[in-house]
């Protein structure tokens, strides 16, 4: 009888390890990158929404989120035509990845 409650806390010893060790491998951390779009367009508030829109779509594409707006750089590419805004903005977002 003592032996197979040996036994018994011997298996149920194996099977915590296993379960543990098994749980650490599913940890998870969390990755931070930044996206930046650039757009042009005839106004500055124009280029910067559509900058804003380039920049969290490609943040999508690669499934991050929780993303929060850095800022944003303004020029005029062009003197010779004033009339159009080249804008790039910048967003910081995360992203949970598994690792073994």
């Amino acid at each position: 009888m003592e032996k197979i409650n040996r036994d018994a806390k011997r298996l149920h010893a194996i099977f915590i390890a296993i379960f543990t060790f098994s749980g650490a491998a599913l940890a998870e951390s969390i990755v931070y990158d930044d996206f930046y779009g650039t757009a042009r367009y005839s106004t500055i508030e124009g280029a910067l929404k559509l900058a804003q829109a380039n920049a969290l779509n490609e943040a999508n594409r690669l499934q991050y989120s929780n993303c929060v707006f850095v800022g944003y750089q303004s020029k005029r590419p062009n003197f010779y035509d004033p009339d159009w805004f080249e804008v790039t903005a910048a967003y910081t977002c995360q992203k949970r990845v598994l690792y073994p």
